[in-house]
């Protein structure tokens, strides 16, 4: 016989065709996998094959090596998988980028660092506005003032006792900062509304029809043009020998700051408006495309990148923190950041899918991106429930311990680096485009009406105020006890 194993419990046995188990002849459906193991038709049950023990065993012998061979295949793509999210890991902890071609700069030259100078937005480029550590006020009133036949909307910038503006008359001009007296001026083809960058030697002007301008600094003659393909309204910064900032062709660039060649650039998906700030290898600029931006300052590879809101002003950095304005639906925002992160694959995808499923109150509210701080909605009360948002057209100015920071509808707030809270907060009835300025203890801001207040950093206190009586909307320097201020009817004032 060819059974050889307990025939009693073998001869009524049937095999599933399907996953090759043993069932009961009086089985109609598989306990393996559920399927059908008789059938019926016409009345008639046809009756399933018995079989002998050997060719059970057969069948079982190959159902196992099936199921080898699947929990192979399982294991194979588990490792797989495994060795791809570590090998991601890896690219991203240490930025194994593609890249071009890196094309070093032909010189170290940077914005000036004198003390006694001014030489781009908010003084440095980490852009602070911190002039100095003695207290302001104006007392002399006017030593100066220069007239052009136009607006002057940009912020004007000072080295070695020589002041540069752009003027809404088509020029670019120094003046001797003692008397106001013209050193020299160059003509180009449309206003000028944004700041110079200087270095020792050179003035760079950002131009609307999308040139930067490298000028002698002494003579103001052109030494090198380079064209960025479109509009430019934002400054640029000079740091270890390049040229950042950025276009409205969505482009960030870095040009080589001696010669003007184009050294790399990264294209964003929305304009860029604002003077990127720079610290080691590290740029830090935000974007119309509601993106912040950190990348390689050699050679422009993304370190990282996070939707935050529209970016309205330049970023200031403190150590290694970035404090920016952003824009959203819901008003501005005062933002920190770590500017020394660096993406995480993935993980915003997985934050984005968090906050809906928070949204949906399917999930707890998920923790800050990486690399991320705090936020502060900077919004005003009206009265009841009603809570407006406020608009930031200005810059930020820190002492390193607080931002102080303005809106346009007349609001400026005291707020801590550490946390985001605030210190104290006055409210003005004139709206303000200027960026804050600190010396000492002292407070500068300039507001539309042309009023300049001194407030005193530690509580907010008005300690002097000065009116000028003409509109402004460019903001001011203070360089060796002056404050220059620029005007929209065309006059640039040297008060002290």
């Amino acid at each position: 016989m060819e059974d050889t194993i307990n025939s009693e419990n073998l001869k009524n046995r049937i095999i599933c065709k399907a996953c090759n188990t043993g069932n009961d002849a009086s089985a109609t459906r598989c306990r393996k996998c559920w399927g059908r193991l008789t059938q019926k038709g016409f009345n008639t049950k046809v009756e399933p094959e018995l079989v002998s023990s050997s060719y059970e065993t057969q069948y079982l012998n190959d159902y196992r090596k099936t199921i080898a061979n699947r929990a192979m295949i399982k294991w194979v793509l588990g490792l797989t998988i495994t060795l791809l999210l570590i090998l991601a890991w890896i690219i991203n902890v240490f930025q194994f980028n593609v890249n071009i071609e890196t094309i070093s700069p032909s010189s170290k030259v940077s914005n000036s660092q004198d003390i006694n100078d001014w030489p781009m937005v908010q003084k440095n480029n980490h852009h602070t506005g911190l002039a100095s550590e003695n207290d302001f006020s104006i007392s002399e009133g006017v030593k100066w003032k220069f007239t052009t036949t136009d607006f002057i909307h940009t912020t004007p910038t000072i080295v070695e006792n020589a002041i540069y503006i752009g003027t809404g008359d088509n020029k670019i001009i120094a003046l001797d900062t003692n008397n106001g007296n013209v050193i020299w001026e160059n003509t180009v083809n449309s206003p000028v509304d944004v700041s110079l960058s200087l270095t020792k030697d050179i003035a760079y002007a950002s131009l609307r029809d999308g040139r930067i301008l490298a000028l002698d600094r002494k003579n103001g003659k052109e030494i090198w043009s380079y064209d960025t393909g479109e509009a430019i309204f934002g400054s640029v910064t000079i740091h270890n020998g390049a040229v950042y900032g950025g276009n409205t062709g969505k482009r960030i660039f870095s040009i080589d700051a001696k010669t003007g060649e184009l050294l790399w650039d990264y294209f964003t998906e929305s304009w860029v408006i604002t003077a990127p700030a720079v610290k080691d290898n590290v740029v830090a600029v935000g974007s119309d495309d509601s993106y912040f931006y950190l990348l390689n300052a050699q050679n422009g590879n993304l370190r990282y990148k996070l939707k935050l809101g529209s970016g309205e002003n330049t970023p200031t950095i403190i150590d290694d923190t970035a404090y920016f304005t952003t824009a959203t639906r819901f008003g501005s925002r005062l933002n920190s950041f770590n500017i020394q992160r660096k993406n995480v694959r993935f993980a915003q995808g997985f934050i984005r899918w968090w906050f809906q499923l928070y949204a949906w109150n399917m999930a707890s509210k998920p923790a800050n991106p990486i690399g991320y701080n705090w936020g502060v909605e900077l919004r005003r009360e009206t009265g009841g429930f009603q809570i407006r948002n406020e608009q930031v057209r200005s810059n930020l100015a820190t002492d390193g311990e607080y931002i102080y920071v303005n809106t346009f509808e007349g609001n400026i707030r005291s707020i801590d680096i550490k946390n985001g809270d605030t210190l104290w907060k006055i409210s003005k009835s004139a709206n303000i485009q200027s960026s804050p300025i600190l010396s000492g203890s002292t407070l500068v801001q300039l507001m539309n009406n042309g009023t300049i207040y001194g407030i005193n950093k530690n509580d907010g206190s008005i300690m002097w105020e000065y009116m000028l009586n003409e509109e402004i909307y460019g903001s001011a320097i203070l360089v060796n006890d002056t404050l220059y201020v620029p005007t929209v009817e065309g006059n640039l004032y040297a008060l002290g």
